[in-house]
This record gives C-alpha cells, structure tokens and sequence, in this order.
C-alpha cells in the first residue's frame, strides 16, 4: 500500500505555489515592497540590514540559484501571457475545501494554519492559474484511483482537545484535580496553577492532540484508553501524571553570569525539571475513515495537485524553448548589460 504524510496532502498543492515563487508578483497579484534598510541583525552598536543580507547571498550563492530563478522568471511571463484568469471565488472555494480536508487532520490543518492568510490565497491563486495554463483535469476515475492508492490521506486518528494543568508541586496537582471534580474552569486553574510558563501563558489549552503528539506515553494512555479504548469523554481528565524533561543551559556561577570556559565557550549543565501533568478533555474526535462519496472532490483536488507537481517541471522547460531568457555576467557591474542565455535543450518525450 502506498502512504503519503497528512503533511504531503498540503505539500503536493501548496509546495507547487512554492514553485510557483515569482509567479506570485505581476501574474497573479502585487509584488511585496521590501525595505532593505531594514534592520534584521545586530552586533552590539554595528547593525545588518536586509539589504547587506541580501548582497552577501548575491556574492555567495547568486549563481548557484540563478538557473531556479530563471526558471521561476519563465513561469511567470508564461502564466502572464497564457490568457487565463482567476477569479476571488475560485481562490475562496479552494481554501474551503482545502479547510474541509484539515479539519479531521490535524497535521494538515497546522499547516494550512501556518500560511498568513494573503499568502495562502496568493499561492492558491498561482496553483490555480498554473493548473488552467496546463489544462490539468482529473476523471472521476481518477479520483477514485487516488483514493484507494493513499487510503491513509482521508483516514482520521483519534484526537482530544485538552485543557493542561502543569505544575512541579505534586500537591498542587492533586488539588487542581479536587478543583476539577468540585466543577472549576480548567482554564482559569492552568492560568493559576501551571508553574509551566508556556502552559499557563495559554491557560492550558494545547489543542487537538493525537495520541503520537502527546509528551508523555502514561499521559497519552489514560487519554486514548479510558472507557474500553474509547478515551476520555469531554469534561473528563487524567490523573496528576509525572513527566520529566531534561535540557542543556549556560552555567551560572556565584554572580549570576555564565561560566566561561578557558576555550572561551559557555559552561554547560543539564537540567531536569520534574513536572505534574493533568489533562482535562474538552472534546473528543474518534477515528474516522469517510467513505468515497464523502471525499471525492477532495480526492480529485490532491490527485490533481499530484498531476500538476508531475507535469509542472516538463511545462516549464517547454516555456523556456520559446522564452528569451537575459542575465548579466557580473553581478557588481552596475554597467553590466543583459545577455542571452541559451536555452537547455529540449526535454525529451519519453512516452
């Protein structure tokens, strides 16, 4: 069977707008206005701007990419002048149904989550684009295929949405789960009790987990295994449960600053930090593998992002026999003139 990440459902289509790269600028919205006087680094008073970032990767690596961002050039004059058009609606009804698919998979649905909005529908709108210029098409046949090849993508595991209490003082714990049981807001006792900064600055609340996100595996038993397997109900919470984390910090000597060492690097030390963990359930979601029918528009889309990652680099190449393609010689000669650069030749057809 084969088996592609809930991570790669998103992979196949947003990592073609990826591809796509400055086909984002003129061929399908406004090109993002840099401040290279930005400040992006700083050494004590002496200050790196964007702008000296970026000439230090023109020196360093400038020709190495140029073949990408040539390619990513013919892209963009090629979708500019393909005719096509895509509207708002169309951006809209492909986050909807993208939003469809990761709201039972929660890899996916950080992901889609992890793009700002106006980049998100930035991309969607190349991918589009891309797949008119290309005349991409999935049958229904097709769809089916890709359904019955990656089962995995449409299967859903288990996942509770939990509200955590973590605390390094056991008897603080067990009072937080008294509190639990006399009907206490968890998020108001996390916001109160948690000695974990990160937890309490949430007020507990991690989100959906599935079984293999959980910190700890006694944890991510009385959450999964309770009730004959079925895991907690909602409004439901674990017992107080040990886990113990183990970092490397500087070390600090009697005056409060780091130890360093006669090879002028810090000290280092291990810390073990021994935490109280308790998870109140605020939702559950079992196990879901959604028939066909329920999933098919969904199975064309990612079977037709597969289609467009395949085709899109042979398209390309296509493109560029017919593009004149110019770049100067020597990056620092503000005199330098735009030379041809021959094509490679033509792909092959190896039908």
């Amino acid at each position: 069977m084969k088996r592609l990440s809930p991570l790669m459902t998103l992979v196949i289509g947003l990592s073609v707008g990826l591809s796509v790269g400055a086909a984002l600028t003129a061929a399908v919205g406004d090109q993002i206005r840099m401040n290279y006087d930005q400040i992006v680094g700083q050494a004590g008073e002496t200050t790196i701007t964007r702008g000296k970032l970026a000439e230090y990767c023109i020196a360093r690596i400038g020709w190495k990419v140029a073949p990408e961002l040539q390619e990513q050039a013919v892209l963009e004059e090629a979708l500019r002048t393909s005719g096509f058009t895509v509207t708002d609606a169309e951006v809209q009804a492909r986050i909807d149904l993208l939003t469809r698919y990761a709201a039972d998979n929660e890899l996916a649905r950080q992901q889609l989550e992890a793009y700002p909005q106006n980049v998100l529908r930035e991309k969607l709108r190349a991918i589009l684009l891309s797949e008119k210029a290309l005349h991409i098409t999935i049958t229904a046949k097709e769809a089916e295929d890709f359904y019955l090849t990656y089962p995995g993508l449409f299967f859903s595991k288990p996942m509770a949405k939990l509200i955590c209490i973590a605390t390094t003082n056991l008897t603080e714990a067990r009072r937080a789960m008294q509190r639990l049981r006399d009907g206490e807001d968890p998020s108001k006792l996390s916001a109160m009790l948690s000695t974990n900064e990160k937890i309490r600055e949430v007020k507990g609340d991690v989100g959906y987990q599935t079984r293999d996100r959980v910190n700890s595996s006694k944890l991510a038993e009385q959450i999964f295994d309770a009730n004959d397997g079925k895991g907690l109900k909602p409004g439901q919470y674990t017992e107080p449960i040990e886990i113990v984390t183990e970092f490397m910090r500087d070390k600090l000597g009697p005056d409060g600053r780091t130890i360093i060492r006669p090879d002028g690097k810090p000290e280092k030390e291990v810390v073990r930090i021994s935490e109280h963990w308790i998870a109140y359930v605020a939702d559950f979601k079992q196990s879901k593998t959604p028939r066909l029918e329920e999933v098919r528009d969904v199975a064309a889309l990612l079977a037709r992002g597969t289609k467009l990652q395949q085709t899109l680099p042979k398209w390309i190449a296509q493109q560029r026999q017919q593009i004149t393609v110019k770049w100067v010689k020597d990056f620092d000669d503000p005199a330098a003139e735009l030379q041809v650069v021959s094509p490679p030749p033509p792909p092959r057809d190896t039908r």
